[in-house]
This record gives C-alpha cells, structure tokens and sequence, in this order.
C-alpha cells in the first residue's frame, strides 16, 4: 500500500477518497441495491439525484474520516467503502458488494 493517506492499493483493489464522478458506479454497485443496505445504517438511495447528493455528502464526509471508497482495480468502479475504526489499527467496517467478490 502507497504511502499516500487518501489512496491504498492492493493487486485487486483501490482505497481512494471519493470523487464527485464515482456517483454513477458506487450508486449502480452499492447504493441502489436493497441487498447491500439490508444490514447497515443506511437506506437504499432511491434515484440518481439522490445519488449525486450522497456524493457530495460523502466526499464532505471523508475530509474529516478515515474511509474511503473501494474500487475494483480491472474496472476502476466504485464497488464499496472501508472506514478505519478509530479503536482498532486495521481497516474495519469494510463493504464490497457481493457481485464482484464472486467472480474470483
């Protein structure tokens, strides 16, 4: 993983901070999906305005925090987050929707 905060890199993924334009892909993965929500905090975001707004909320979000998005190195799609607990040393709380774990 490279030394810089906002990015970390393994063969198969990409920690990054949000960027405006990763609103399509971490929608269509993640956000959109009933499946992916069902046990987390946070509800389905129902269109893609929504989705433009959590963007913007989330990239607001991860000045202050330590997450960041995932994405699939072969694509470049968003397809989860990761956020470091404050109580812990390694990167806890990590989702990747279940799609793009099934391929390997």
């Amino acid at each position: 993983m490279g030394g810089d905060k906002g990015r970390m890199e393994t063969e198969d993924i990409i920690l990054g901070k949000a960027k405006y334009e990763d609103w399509s892909s971490i929608y269509r993965n993640v956000w959109s999906r009933p499946e992916t929500a069902e046990h987390m905090a946070w509800k389905v975001t129902a269109d893609e305005d929504g989705a433009r707004e959590r963007i913007q909320r989330t990239i607001t979000w991860q000045k202050t925090h330590d997450a960041w998005l995932v994405y699939e190195r072969g694509s470049g799609q968003a397809i989860g987050f990761a956020v470091r607990s404050r109580r812990q040393t390694s990167t806890v709380g990590k989702l990747i929707n279940w799609r793009f774990i099934k391929k390997n």
